[in-house]
């Protein structure tokens, strides 16, 4: 009796479809059954898997022999196949381009079993998110790896031409063309350039406003706001000579949509004076516990920049049984504006107020105090904020020197 049969015997397969289930263990019944699937396409057994599943019948011979009617153990002992056995190493290894039914492309990758090929794929597929990949999956019917096709895909997979793949000419072409734009990358990423000793703007829209000035801090804090990080080497070597304070430096700096603070805790209001003086608005948040100290101290710390209660406002108030100190004074010092154009310094405390969501501020910087009992509209604008700073608790800053000007 061939080994194919017993196969498919032990797992109701083939001509077996209507007998008796056998009592096999899950993980050896999901083996038998992708072997007898694999038989039922036409597909023979390798050499190991020949070995492996003259090892499983043999676990359950005696259930096999009581089923079939007959001693099968002259069967493993001398086995029989149907079909020569597979050569993995005549499988081809190659990379194409398909275009399935819905007409969305894919890359296909097809190879002989190797585990450190299959692992490097894993891995790839695991420190990569789904929105940075799309699909990369393994298609259990064609015996393949299908990857979306994006750049970042097309320069993994270019990896596997040094191990002896081969590829099509339209991935080739892919791959040309991803080179091509590296080598003359900054013919294409928008960026800060300096040419013909003037500060300028490469590879961006004509409707992007151009430089403020010609002031290296200011430019690049306008093309921040602009979503321009990059910069030639000349406004680099500007940059790592130019006078800037960790803060600053830091900032400018700052890629990750998180808030960025010291190592030791948060930087100190005076850090951020040039950054405040050279951003049109700025979001201040408060945490809930200490309204009144935090609010006073950053409001004495803009008049000393000779901004006037005319450029802020505070909405936010305080449940008269606790916050009336507070309250009192924001009504004292003008605190309790309209939202206008003039308006450059917003308070808020505990959540994102509507009046703050219907004036469409948009915000070069958000001094974040903490938000303690913050709401969550609080806390997922402060998330999704790019430009959040961390300012340390007030403590020794009360005596600061309030930077240069």
């Amino acid at each position: 009796m061939y080994i194919e049969d017993l196969i498919d015997r032990s797992i109701c397969g083939g001509v077996y479809i209507f007998e008796e289930y056998l009592s096999l263990d899950n993980f050896d019944r999901n083996i038998l059954n992708s072997l007898s699937t694999q038989i039922g396409k036409g597909y023979s057994l390798t050499e190991k898997q020949r070995a492996l599943s003259i090892k499983l019948l043999t676990k359950y011979k005696k259930q096999l022999s009581v089923a079939l009617g007959i001693n099968i153990e002259p069967c493993l002992i001398t086995p029989s196949f149907k079909m020569s056995p597979r050569s993995l190493e005549n499988k081809p290894k190659t990379i194409r381009i398909n275009r399935d039914e819905n007409r969305d492309f894919k890359i296909l990758v097809e190879f002989p079993y190797f585990s450190d090929t299959i692992n490097s794929i894993k891995e790839y597929r695991h420190r990569n998110s789904r929105l940075e990949l799309g699909l990369v999956q393994w298609n259990n019917d064609l015996k393949l790896w299908e990857f979306e096709l994006t750049e970042k895909n097309i320069k993994f997979l270019s990896g596997l031409l040094s191990l002896g793949f081969s590829a099509d000419e339209e991935f080739l072409e892919f791959l040309k063309e991803i080179q091509k734009i590296e080598e003359t990358i900054e013919d294409f990423v928008p960026m800060v350039s300096y040419e013909n000793e003037m500060l300028t703007y490469k590879n961006v829209s004509i409707h992007l406003p151009p430089p403020p000035s010609q002031d290296l801090f200011e430019v690049l804090l306008h093309a921040r706001k602009h979503g321009i990080m990059c910069y030639d080497n000349k406004v680099s070597e500007m940059f790592e000579n130019g006078n800037f304070n960790n803060c600053e430096r830091a900032f400018l700096s700052h890629y990750e949509n998180k808030v960025l603070t010291s190592e030791k805790a948060g930087y100190k209001l005076s850090d951020l004076s040039e950054i405040i003086k050279k951003s049109q608005n700025v979001l201040f948040v408060i945490p809930g516990g200490g309204e009144l100290a935090h609010l006073e101290f950053s409001y004495n710390f803009l008049k000393s920049h000779n901004f006037t209660n005319d450029h802020c406002t505070v909405l936010f108030r305080l449940e008269s049984s606790f916050g009336t100190l507070c309250n009192d004074y924001i009504k004292e010092q003008g605190l309790n504006n309209q939202i206008s154009d003039e308006t450059r310094f917003i308070f808020i405390s505990g959540k994102v107020p509507k009046p703050l969501i219907e004036s469409g501020k948009e915000f070069d910087l958000v001094v974040y105090y903490g938000s303690n009992s913050a709401h969550y509209t609080l806390k997922n604008f402060i998330r999704n904020h790019h430009n959040v700073v961390l300012v340390d608790s007030l403590g020794s800053q009360r005596e600061l020197n309030f930077g240069r000007m």
